[in-house]
C-alpha cells in the first residue's frame, strides 16, 4: 500500500506493508502526483494551495496530529467501508467555490459476479486517467467489506469483456472538497437535474459530522437499496423517476 502524507512533521513509526511517502505542504501535486497513492493523509493547518492540490484523491483524510497516523492506517487496512450516502437536492456550485471542490467525471461498470459486487471504474480527471478494480461485499446497509487495486488501461479494457450485460455502466461527475474535517462526494448523474447525491466514510456508523449550509438534504439513503450503484446500474432511465424519490 502505497500512503502520501502532507505534513511538515515526520514519524519513525514503521507500518506493515505500507509505504510512506512525505511531502511538503508547498510541493506542487495534483492527480498526476497522487495518483500513484492507495490514500492521503493531510495533517495540521493547512492552506488553500494544499487544497488546490490535494482535493480530489479518492481516499483523502485530515489529521490534526502527525501522531494520528498510526490509527488511521490500521483502519484502511481492515478493508471495511462505512458509508454514509444522502439525497440532496441539485447543488449551486458557484456556492461551493469557497470549498475548492475538485471535479472527476467518473464511469463505472459492474462485471459479474456470483460473490458480492464486482466493478471496475475510470475516473477522468483534465489529462490524468486512473482506473481501479473493487470487490464489495455487502455487510449492512452502511459497511461492506472492500478489495480495491489500482489497474492499468490493458487490463481495464480486459475487464470490460466480462461486464454483466443486464446492468449499464453508471456515468458521473464527482466534486469532491473538505468541510470541517470531513471529506465529501458529491455525485451528479445524467438522468437527474433537480438532484444528487453525497456521500462520506465514517469510522462507525454513529459518528456525528456536519454538512455544509450550502447542501439541502432530501433524506438519508444509507440504507435505501434503490441507491446503492449497483442497483442503479440496472434501472432503465425512464424508470428513474418511478422507482426513485
Amino acid at each position: 500500500m502505497n500512503i502520501a502524507v502532507i505534513s511538515n512533521e515526520k514519524t519513525d513509526i514503521k507500518f506493515e506493508g505500507c509505504s510512506i511517502a512525505y511531502f511538503s505542504p508547498n510541493e506542487k501535486a495534483g492527480p498526476e502526483i497522487w495518483g500513484g497513492y492507495d490514500a492521503a493523509f493531510l495533517v495540521g493547518p493547512f492552506s488553500e494551495k494544499v487544497l488546490i492540490n490535494w482535493v480530489g484523491h479518492p481516499y483523502l483524510r485530515q489529521l490534526d496530529d502527525i501522531c494520528e497516523l498510526e490509527a488511521e492506517i490500521e483502519f484502511i487496512k481492515r478493508g471495511v467501508e462505512i458509508e454514509k450516502k444522502l439525497l440532496i437536492k441539485y447543488p449551486d456550485f458557484e456556492s461551493l467555490k469557497k470549498y475548492f471542490p475538485f471535479k472527476a467525471d467518473i464511469v463505472q461498470v459492474y462485471l459479474l459476479s456470483d460473490d458480492g459486487s464486482h466493478r471496475i471504474r475510470k475516473r477522468t480527471m483534465g489529462n490524468a486517467v486512473s482506473y481501479v478494480e473493487t470487490i464489495k461485499k455487502r455487510i449492512d446497509g452502511a459497511s461492506s467489506y472492500e478489495q480495491e487495486k489500482r489497474i492499468d488501461e490493458t487490463e481495464y479494457n480486459r475487464l470490460l469483456t466480462l461486464a454483466d450485460k443486464s446492468k449499464h455502466p453508471i456515468i458521473k461527475q464527482r466534486y469532491c472538497f473538505l468541510f470541517e474535517g470531513q471529506y465529501f462526494e458529491l455525485d451528479t448523474y445524467d438522468f437527474w437535474n433537480d438532484r444528487a447525491t453525497l456521500e462520506l466514510e465514517l469510522k462507525d456508523e454513529n459518528e456525528a459530522f456536519t454538512l455544509p449550509p450550502e447542501i439541502t438534504l432530501i433524506a438519508d439513503v444509507t440504507y435505501d437499496f434503490r441507491y446503492k450503484n449497483n442497483y442503479l446500474a440496472g434501472i432503465k432511465y425512464e424508470d428513474y423517476k418511478t422507482e426513485l424519490l
